[in-house]
């Protein structure tokens, strides 16, 4: 009986189909660090403008006037 050699891609083929997912690899990884660095400083800023809101809003002393010569 005869061995089967070419049981799947070749040599070529297997190093086109490696370029092509590390290129795909390279452009998701890419994607997402945009993706996850924005929604971050979202978060961030939402938060933070929460918590100043709700700081203000807490040592607010009403409608007094600053100055109580007036």
């Amino acid at each position: 009986m005869q061995a089967q050699y070419h049981n799947g891609p070749s040599v070529e083929e297997q190093q086109e189909m490696r370029r092509q997912a590390k290129e795909a690899g390279e452009e998701a990884t890419q994607k997402s660090f945009i993706y996850y660095f924005f929604r971050n400083k979202l978060i961030f800023i939402l938060i933070g403008g929460a918590l100043i809101g709700g700081g203000s809003l807490l040592f607010h002393d009403g409608d007094e006037p600053e100055n109580e010569n007036f």
